[in-house]
């Protein structure tokens, strides 16, 4: 997908880099808890798509398939209000307070290789 000016920012993209976006709905007992969203910079892992991301741990892939090492991340939690897609998906009544976490993950070598946010 094409990133919108704030991903660009976020995962510091050069011109034509196209973005990868993960979305898993995190269920206990059947029970949606969380929505968490995920941005990689296609050009650091072209094949990523090709895997069970269901079944096998993103960052486990990225250091075992493409051996990098991510070596820290920033993230920052606050208050918020849910969308309406958030409420459909986590089942969830108007208004619904939520937290919010982004995180930006980084490269040994100083690269953004992921961008998230779960609610």
């Amino acid at each position: 997908m094409s990133p919108a000016s704030d991903l660009i920012e976020s995962l510091d993209l050069q011109a034509g880099d196209e973005v990868v976006k993960l979305e898993r709905l995190r269920l206990i007992n059947n029970v949606p808890l969380a929505l968490h969203t995920v941005f990689l910079n296609h050009r650091l892992c072209p094949q990523i798509l090709q895997h069970n991301l269901a079944e096998e741990s993103l960052f486990q892939l990225l250091r075992s398939e493409y051996g990098m090492r991510l070596t820290q991340a920033k993230q920052q939690v606050y208050a918020a209000l849910a969308d309406q897609r958030e409420m459909g998906l986590l089942d969830l009544s108007y208004p619904a307070a939520v937290l919010r976490a982004e995180r930006k993950t980084f490269l040994d070598t100083g690269a953004v290789i992921e961008f998230s946010r779960a609610t």
